[in-house]
Protein backbone atom coordinates (compact mmCIF):
# COMPACT_ATOMS: atom_id res chain seq x y z
CA UNK A 1 0.00 0.00 0.00
CA UNK A 2 1.50 3.19 -0.98
CA UNK A 3 1.21 6.50 1.50
CA UNK A 4 2.02 9.93 0.52
CA UNK A 5 2.91 12.75 3.43
CA UNK A 6 2.58 16.27 2.67
CA UNK A 7 5.12 18.42 4.50
CA UNK A 8 3.98 21.28 3.10
CA UNK A 9 2.98 25.25 5.27
CA UNK A 10 -0.23 25.85 6.52
CA UNK A 11 -2.17 28.03 3.33
CA UNK A 12 -0.73 26.13 0.81
CA UNK A 13 -2.97 26.48 -2.17
CA UNK A 14 -5.45 23.41 -3.24
CA UNK A 15 -4.02 22.90 -7.00
CA UNK A 16 -0.23 23.13 -5.63
CA UNK A 17 -0.90 20.46 -3.38
CA UNK A 18 -3.08 18.39 -6.28
CA UNK A 19 0.08 18.61 -8.39
CA UNK A 20 2.67 17.52 -5.46
CA UNK A 21 0.48 14.56 -4.33
CA UNK A 22 -0.79 13.40 -7.96
CA UNK A 23 1.75 11.63 -9.59
CA UNK A 24 2.65 9.20 -6.26
CA UNK A 25 -0.67 7.72 -6.89
CA UNK A 26 -1.09 6.29 -3.39
CA UNK A 27 -4.07 4.77 -1.84
CA UNK A 28 -3.82 7.03 1.65
CA UNK A 29 -2.76 11.13 1.35
CA UNK A 30 -2.00 12.56 4.58
CA UNK A 31 -1.74 16.25 4.85
CA UNK A 32 -0.45 18.71 7.70
CA UNK A 33 -2.70 20.10 10.71
CA UNK A 34 -3.82 23.83 9.81
CA UNK A 35 -3.45 23.00 6.23
CA UNK A 36 -6.34 25.35 5.09
CA UNK A 37 -4.97 28.22 7.62
CA UNK A 38 -4.25 30.98 5.24
CA UNK A 39 -0.31 32.86 6.54
CA UNK A 40 -1.10 35.99 8.66
CA UNK A 41 -4.48 34.68 10.13
CA UNK A 42 -4.94 36.47 13.28
CA UNK A 43 -6.34 34.01 15.41
CA UNK A 44 -8.70 30.66 15.06
CA UNK A 45 -12.18 32.49 14.21
CA UNK A 46 -11.01 33.56 11.02
CA UNK A 47 -9.56 30.61 10.57
CA UNK A 48 -12.92 28.79 11.17
CA UNK A 49 -14.95 31.49 9.25
CA UNK A 50 -14.12 29.46 6.13
CA UNK A 51 -14.26 25.71 7.20
CA UNK A 52 -17.42 24.96 5.32
CA UNK A 53 -15.01 26.31 1.85
CA UNK A 54 -11.92 24.18 3.19
CA UNK A 55 -14.15 21.45 3.34
CA UNK A 56 -15.35 21.73 0.15
CA UNK A 57 -12.03 22.00 -1.43
CA UNK A 58 -10.69 18.95 0.52
CA UNK A 59 -13.22 16.80 -0.97
CA UNK A 60 -12.83 18.18 -4.80
CA UNK A 61 -8.93 17.66 -3.76
CA UNK A 62 -10.03 13.69 -2.55
CA UNK A 63 -12.06 13.44 -5.83
CA UNK A 64 -9.35 14.26 -7.87
CA UNK A 65 -6.38 12.28 -6.06
CA UNK A 66 -8.87 9.02 -5.55
CA UNK A 67 -8.24 6.84 -2.42
CA UNK A 68 -7.98 8.50 0.96
CA UNK A 69 -7.32 11.88 2.26
CA UNK A 70 -6.57 12.28 5.62
CA UNK A 71 -7.41 16.14 5.74
CA UNK A 72 -5.20 17.74 8.27
CA UNK A 73 -6.54 19.96 10.74
CA UNK A 74 -9.41 22.73 10.27
CA UNK A 75 -11.09 25.04 13.02
CA UNK A 76 -14.60 23.72 12.92
CA UNK A 77 -17.32 26.04 14.36
CA UNK A 78 -19.88 23.98 16.31
CA UNK A 79 -22.40 24.18 19.60
CA UNK A 80 -20.81 28.03 19.93
CA UNK A 81 -17.18 27.13 19.93
CA UNK A 82 -14.35 26.08 17.89
CA UNK A 83 -12.62 22.19 17.37
CA UNK A 84 -10.06 20.95 15.56
CA UNK A 85 -11.61 18.77 13.31
CA UNK A 86 -9.75 16.38 11.69
CA UNK A 87 -11.40 15.25 8.31
CA UNK A 88 -11.33 11.67 6.64
CA UNK A 89 -12.20 11.98 2.95
CA UNK A 90 -12.52 9.34 0.61
CA UNK A 91 -12.95 9.68 -3.42
CA UNK A 92 -14.48 13.18 -2.91
CA UNK A 93 -16.94 11.99 0.03
CA UNK A 94 -16.46 12.96 3.33
CA UNK A 95 -16.70 9.86 5.06
CA UNK A 96 -15.27 10.68 8.78
CA UNK A 97 -14.00 12.88 11.46
CA UNK A 98 -12.86 13.69 14.74
CA UNK A 99 -12.73 16.32 17.13
CA UNK A 100 -9.71 16.42 18.78
CA UNK A 101 -10.12 16.71 23.25
CA UNK A 102 -6.67 17.98 23.70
Amino acid sequence: MKISLAQVAPGTPFPRLRKLLGPSRARIYALPEYITAAPGEADQFRTAAHFSRDLEALCRLSGALGGLLLGGTLVEPADGGLYNTAPTLEDGELVGFQRKVH
